[in-house]
């Protein structure tokens, strides 16, 4: 078996990890898996030293850049066994390089608006043999779409490099946070519906002595930052910036990690790298969670309200049983999540595709 994975993303986040991840997952079991994605960004320079990995696609500017996608397609599908797409534009542009004529072709669904309805949407539906999920509860939505077309829906693939062995306490030290001082935390692009406003209210309705660590960047940084100084709590936020490579030391510097808000994927991947990294999460009651945690034995699931939030935090904060119960928990959960194991899954589910 020979995969080939292409995703329309040159960036190191949402559907470009996702696709990367499950392209390592495969050949950790000794899958011949390849990667075909777009150049010029960080996914790039992570996987430059990787042969199995090509960055040959870009984005379609002109009439010629749109030939050279499905001639970059065809030539890479062409020693194939199959060809999963992780996003709209690159199914699109696979659909329309009729590889699919040969090559039976799986569709990764990683937002609830990739279901669509349309006349457009259902033939392009019409070539797939199968589908990657990234929760349960996606497959009422595929039902609708596709009938009964084969599918599984997997975590996504967790990397060993997020474990317990990481020591927090430089990253305490460098931004300044007091050993016993309690650290909230949370991980994400900084833009608009992110949750980050949330994370914010949260921290003011819980002690003052409470510090929060935000990782990552974006658009929305300057009105986030005004809304920390109108809840009161900007002398105790810690804007990391995007931190990829030091992630499990930031995870281990933090005693809670929120999960207000669904991220570009929804497949949470963050609350899989926290658990593994032995953080509590608390985690609003969002699509596919569920798959993730278990209320008050792998995490916390409460309302997306701020009180809901400071009141789960609290609880963790105020009861060492509690979270050394969901510690525990966590880490238990996410044994089934690392690349050998989502790999193994990964490789049974596309045996079972019929062609491949």
């Amino acid at each position: 078996m020979r995969p080939l994975f292409i995703v329309s993303a040159a960036r190191y986040s949402g559907a470009g990890a996702v696709a990367e991840h499950c392209c390592r997952a495969l050949r950790e079991v000794g899958v011949d898996a390849r990667l075909l994605f777009n150049s010029d960004d960080n996914l790039e320079e992570r996987l430059k030293s990787e042969r199995w990995a090509h960055a040959a696609l870009s984005k379609e500017r002109s009439p010629v850049d749109f030939i050279r996608t499905l001639r970059a397609i065809r030539h890479f599908a062409a020693n194939a066994s199959v060809v999963i797409t992780h996003l709209q534009h690159d199914h699109t542009m696979t659909v329309l390089s009729r590889v699919a004529k040969d090559t039976p072709l799986i569709r990764s669904f990683r937002n609830p608006s990739h279901f669509r309805s349309d006349a457009w949407h259902r033939w392009l539906a019409r070539p797939i043999s199968g589908a990657l999920l990234a929760h349960s509860r996606m497959k009422g939505s595929l039902k609708s779409l596709h009938g009964h077309s084969p599918h599984v829906a997997l975590p996504v693939p967790l990397e060993d490099r997020f474990n317990t062995d990481s020591d927090g306490s430089l990253w305490r030290e460098k931004l300044g946070i007091p050993a016993k001082a309690p650290v909230l935390g949370m991980v994400g692009k900084l833009a608009v519906g992110r949750g980050f406003d949330l994370l914010l209210d949260t921290a003011a309705n819980l002690e003052p002595r409470l510090h929060v660590i935000i990782v990552g960047h974006g658009e929305a940084q300057p009105d986030l930052k005004r809304h920390a100084v109108a809840c009161g709590v900007s002398s105790r936020v810690h804007w990391t910036g995007y931190r990829e490579d030091e992630l499990p030391e930031i995870y281990a510097a933090m005693d809670v990690v929120l999960y207000p808000a669904v991220g570009s994927d929804h497949g949470h991947r963050a609350i899989s790298e926290a658990q593994a990294c032995g953080r509590p999460v608390v985690a609003t009651n969002l699509a596919g969670v569920a798959d993730l945690i278990k209320h008050e034995s792998s995490g916390l699931i409460v309302e997306r309200t701020a009180a809901s939030l400071a009141e789960g935090v609290q609880r963790v904060f105020s009861s060492r049983e509690l979270t050394q119960t969901v510690t525990e928990g966590g880490l238990e959960t996410v044994r089934s999540r690392r690349l050998r194991s989502v790999g193994k899954q990964l490789k049974g589910f596309l045996e079972s595709v019929p062609g491949t």
